[in-house]
């Protein structure tokens, strides 16, 4: 929709045809990057023509059920070592987990990394630590309340989000009920 409004404020100045083909460009860029970021997300570094099927039924199965993405894919990252539990535990009926993990164990097959340098690269676009919604309202009481020791600390961990921070797993939890769907502006 940005770039409808860009389009529309640079007809007056530009020729109609050149702005069409300006946002066609930027659309298949758009994609193309779109792609190569979720392929890298899952691991795959052998294109296939099915790659963008799994991605958009990837999408569509953790939106369905509720997955959280930051939990889905860094546990995807860690697959071998530490097995499908973390990730088989983020689904209420574990059976669509399991189904997606055998087609993504089927869509492995044809890749030819090994299984821990795969992971390894997986790890270091697949964030452990995201600031979320909740751990930033948490902060912000804490700083009104003049204790900015807990602000400090979460700084810190997000300096390094894609490091195991074993003294900082709190961070990494998921949301508890209360902030699931809390919302937080600019302003705050």
């Amino acid at each position: 929709m940005n770039c409808q409004y860009l389009a529309n404020t640079l007809l007056p100045i530009m020729n109609e045809d050149d702005v069409r083909r300006g946002l066609r460009r930027y659309e298949l860029a758009y994609n193309e990057r779109f792609l190569q970021n979720m392929r890298d997300k899952l691991g795959l570094a052998q294109e296939d023509e099915s790659d963008l099927s799994l991605i958009m039924d990837t999408f569509s199965m953790l939106h369905e059920h509720h997955v959280d993405y930051t939990l889905f894919f860094r546990g995807l990252s860690n697959l071998t070592s530490k097995g499908s539990s973390p990730i088989r535990d983020l689904f209420v009926d574990r059976s669509v987990a399991d189904e997606w993990l055998e087609r993504y164990e089927q869509r492995l097959q044809s890749e030819t990394r090994a299984h821990d340098e795969r992971e390894y690269q997986m790890r270091k676009v697949n964030p452990k630590y995201i600031l979320r919604n909740y751990l930033a309202q948490q902060v912000i009481l804490e700083a009104q309340n003049g204790d900015y020791e807990p602000m400090k600390e979460l700084l810190e961990v997000l300096k390094k989000p894609f490091d195991e921070q074993p003294e900082f797993e709190q961070y990494s939890a998921p949301p508890p009920d209360w902030g699931k769907h809390l919302s937080i502006s600019c302003s705050s």
